[in-house]
């Protein structure tokens, strides 16, 4: 069963802030099939999941345009940055989707549906409140560390709502764009757009004003041991977290994807002109 892959840990008494820890593996492959199945709609196209011209196939050809892949499975060594990057993204979305985050953007990015969107990884809503997601990842002979992934999503974070982002992308026009396209949230809309104009006008956020969701994928192989140590993990995480000035609420991912030949069987099934 895929739930008994899926460990969620508490950071505090109180189960406001989590790590999730998930695996992906062979053994859950059809589960992991309907899961993508139920969820890929809201991921590539939020809102408009219902349009009659939007479906799965629709969906697949696309995200196998966005990640250059071909029939061929490709090795998770010869994974290029872009193609780690996006798959990554993939399944971290399909978990917000799944554990009841409303998305208020696309994968992709609004000029090309050759690029994964620019800006925040994820801009969701939960229980009226929001939440950033940002996504890191890492193959498992370059980094065996969740940790590593966490802090580096947490600081590109702040980066981000501070002005320092190297590609100086305004975070929140970005988040505007996608918002207006894609939610049906009218007052969400409307502030983005006003923290976009405070953003250009170099009036910037407090991370510690947001609640945050940095992510971690590790890419594993077949020889890679997975950190069986949640506890270690969960500690560091805690640790690292512990300061209140850190964010308003935390909820962490670490992904350990076992999975990906799988997964570009599935885009390339998915995308046949058969189906």
């Amino acid at each position: 069963m895929l739930e008994t892959n899926i460990h969620i840990d508490n950071l505090a008494d109180d189960n406001t802030n989590q790590v999730y820890f998930i695996d992906l593996k062979e053994s859950n492959k059809e589960e992991l099939f309907s899961l993508m199945d139920s969820y890929i709609l809201d991921v590539c196209y939020a809102k408009y999941k219902t349009n009659p011209r939007i479906h799965i196939q629709r969906a697949c050809k696309s995200i196998k345009k966005a990640i250059g892949a071909t029939e061929k499975i490709l090795k998770v060594e010869s994974l290029t940055t872009k193609q780690q990057g996006t798959i990554a993204e993939f399944f971290i979305h399909i978990f917000l989707n799944k554990y009841n985050y409303l998305p208020h953007s696309s994968l992709f990015n609004l000029e090309s549906e050759r690029e994964i969107k620019k800006g925040f990884d994820g801009l969701y809503t939960k229980d009226n409140q929001v939440w950033l997601m940002e996504s890191k990842s890492s193959i498992s002979k370059i980094s065996e560390s969740h940790n590593d992934n966490i802090t580096e999503s947490y600081r590109d974070l702040c980066n981000k709502l501070a002005g320092n982002d190297p590609n100086e992308n305004n975070p929140w026009f970005n988040a505007h764009s996608h918002a207006i396209k894609y939610s049906e949230d009218t007052e969400l809309v409307n502030k983005l757009f006003e923290l976009g104009l405070n953003h250009q006008d170099e009036e910037y956020e407090k991370i510690e004003d947001y609640n945050i969701i940095p992510s971690s994928t590790i890419f594993a192989i077949s020889e890679f041991k997975h950190e069986n140590n949640k506890s270690r993990v969960l500690r560091n995480i805690k640790n690292y977290f512990n300061n209140s000035d850190k964010c308003k609420q935390v909820n962490c991912i670490c992904i350990s994807n076992y999975f990906y030949e799988y997964f570009i069987e599935y885009i390339n099934e998915r995308s046949s002109d058969d189906n």
